[in-house]
């Protein structure tokens, strides 16, 4: 089995690269945005727009008011 040395080569075996935390404190990472807007209902583009110039936003649920935090790692 080899191991990691360096960040490069860790890098390749990143696959999650967002973190949303629930409105029940419960957390989840996702690879990309399309997956979050199936789980949590909020469009993708809002999302994007959100975390525009930042790696973190709030969202909240237009039907059912839910609040979620989704930060880019």
């Amino acid at each position: 089995m080899n191991k990691i040395n360096s960040e490069e080569e860790m890098e390749k075996y990143i696959k999650n690269k967002y973190l949303v935390i629930f409105p029940d404190e419960s957390l989840k990472l996702y690879s990309n945005l399309r997956n979050i807007e199936e789980e949590i209902l909020i469009a993708s583009s809002t999302i994007s727009k959100k975390m525009k110039g930042s790696d973190r936003c709030f969202c909240e649920a237009k039907g059912t008011k839910y609040v979620f935090y989704i930060k880019r790692i």
